[in-house]
């Protein structure tokens, strides 16, 4: 975050545009295990109070946030992903029992 606020010049505007993290942290963690099962280099994906704390420590001023929740085939998803054998099955749990979190778009400025 501190190169995307560096590369961008005072009054800037960031679009920021993620997977939203659930609060719980029981789900959050089933989420990002997904995650990296479906992708090995995901690190984690925020929820949306730590999204806004790292914006804030950031000296970025969120200015529009949106949500929408996505519908995907799970099979062509994990496939895309190059997901095979075993790979499949901790994702599908995860996928079939709702753990899929809304994205999540947000407009940051710059404020200093």
């Amino acid at each position: 975050m501190a190169e995307l606020v560096r590369v961008t010049g005072r009054g800037g505007r960031l679009l920021v545009v993620d997977q939203i993290a659930p609060v719980d942290p029981v789900a959050a963690a089933e989420l990002n295990a997904f995650e990296r099962t479906r992708d090995p280099s995901h690190v984690r994906a925020f929820a949306d109070v730590d999204l806004r704390q790292l914006f804030e420590s950031n000296d970025l001023v969120l200015v529009r946030a949106e949500y929408e929740r996505e519908s995907r085939e799970l099979d062509s998803y994990l496939d895309l992903a190059g997901c095979e054998g075993e790979a499949h099955a901790p994702g599908g749990k995860a996928w079939r029992h709702g753990r899929m979190s809304p994205s999540w778009a947000g407009t940051c400025s710059r404020s200093s």
